[in-house]
């Protein structure tokens, strides 16, 4: 890892606990003590009773484990779930493989219509996904599932629009590595259907990205930014180059 990819990594790192720290200061009001109402028939007493066992910060991913796969259906209201709501996230992003998995996570978040909830909520949700973002293109962590958290903003109604163009536009090795390993990933249903393969994407989601990939736009501006990457000796421009390779045999081959 190059040294500027060393320091950007650190730097958004720090970005996206800066995030969830402003998670926790947004969504404070709704902290109760109160025990969110559960149906009977699937809820237990000690279910309830753990989320009030340690504070809100030092509740485990096991702890939580329950309540987010249950709340806004068998388990709490919205209220409640905004009160949960930066631990969540958190363990999201310490363990995507935790019991709090990301594409769950974001799916409650179209649930409870978070679009719509008050603009200071709004923006610390979006500030903690563009964080986690800058961090999944610019960090060598196996931990960041891209495609996992990708495909996860879509199924919360996100524009993708925005985290393609930071990707292609990111000038990070770790980046194009992963564009490079997407592409190979999802190579087979790209050639075949011209949209995405595993079970982390929504319809509209997978076709989105499938286009993109295929697109003549996409590799003008990768080309563009080869081209000017050449003269300052970036660190991330042999990655690049792989990835343009890359892409012009998947687009010949899905012709």
């Amino acid at each position: 890892m190059d040294s500027d990819s060393g320091e950007n990594m650190d730097i958004n790192r720090k970005a996206l606990a800066a995030s969830v720290h402003e998670l926790y200061r947004v969504f404070a009001p709704y902290r109760s003590s109160g025990h969110p109402i559960g149906c009977p028939c699937c809820v237990k007493a000690e279910d309830v009773n753990v989320l009030f066992s340690r504070p809100l910060e030092r509740l485990s991913a096991d702890d939580l484990r329950r309540f987010s796969r249950k709340v806004l259906t068998t388990w709490g209201d919205v209220r409640d779930f905004k009160h949960f709501l930066p631990r969540i996230l958190e363990l999201s992003v310490e363990n995507f493989a935790a019991p709090v998995e990301c594409y769950g996570v974001f799916l409650k978040l179209a649930m409870a219509n978070w679009r719509e909830w008050p603009a200071v909520e709004r923006v610390a949700v979006e500030r903690y996904i563009q964080a986690i973002w800058r961090v999944c293109i610019s960090d060598e962590d196996a931990v960041f599932h891209l495609d996992g958290w990708l495909g996860s903003f879509g199924i919360a109604g996100c524009e993708l629009e925005p985290f393609l163009r930071d990707w292609e536009q990111c000038r990070w090795s770790p980046g194009y590595e992963k564009m490079r390993n997407f592409i190979d990933d999802n190579t087979v249903t790209l050639i075949r259907k011209g949209t995405l393969s595993g079970g982390f994407w929504n319809a509209d989601s997978a076709t989105r990205v499938g286009e993109w990939l295929l697109s003549d736009a996409l590799t003008e501006r990768l080309n563009s930014i080869f081209e000017q990457s050449l003269s300052c000796d970036a660190g991330y421009v042999d990655e690049l180059a792989l990835l343009l390779d890359r892409l012009a045999v998947l687009r010949r081959s899905a012709q």
